[in-house]
């Protein structure tokens, strides 16, 4: 390929002017970049570190509700199984007690009155007992 001093001289200048065009290029996108970094970038960023503390605030927090709930769970299946026992003592109580009245007719009916009294008075006390807890709100079941 054969060049001419017009054409060297037009290639000289060509790559002369290039070479500041990009220099100038790069320093403008340098800038551009360096304000969307500034304008968007860092504002973004800074919403997502203050998004991710607030999930990491709510996680905590929904681990602290899970927690108590099963404490509160455990809680309520204790009272539960309080409350039958309690349920089922009294109906045991109830069935003696009826055996208790059973004997108290009986000894009535042979006129062993001595018997009598002393099973006359277990069953009011028994009967003032079932009374008090019916009263506190007991609720009774049959077994």
């Amino acid at each position: 390929m054969e060049t001419t001093p017009d054409s060297n001289a037009s290639l000289g200048e060509a790559s002369i002017g290039d070479s500041d065009d990009r220099v100038g290029s790069s320093e403008t996108l340098r800038m551009q970049l360096l304000a969307i970094r500034d304008e968007w970038l860092a504002p973004l960023v800074a919403q997502i570190a203050e998004q991710a503390a607030t999930i990491g605030r709510l996680e905590e927090r929904l681990e602290q509700e899970r927690r108590r709930s099963d404490e509160l769970e455990a809680w309520k299946t204790s009272k539960i199984i309080e409350k039958d026992e309690l349920i089922a003592r009294l109906h045991r109580r109830i069935a003696d007690l009826a055996e208790e009245l059973d004997a108290v007719e009986s000894a009535a009916r042979h006129d062993d009155v001595d018997t009598l009294r002393a099973r006359v008075s277990a069953l009011e006390d028994a009967t003032a007992v079932h009374s008090r807890a019916r009263r506190s709100g007991m609720r009774f079941r049959k077994p």
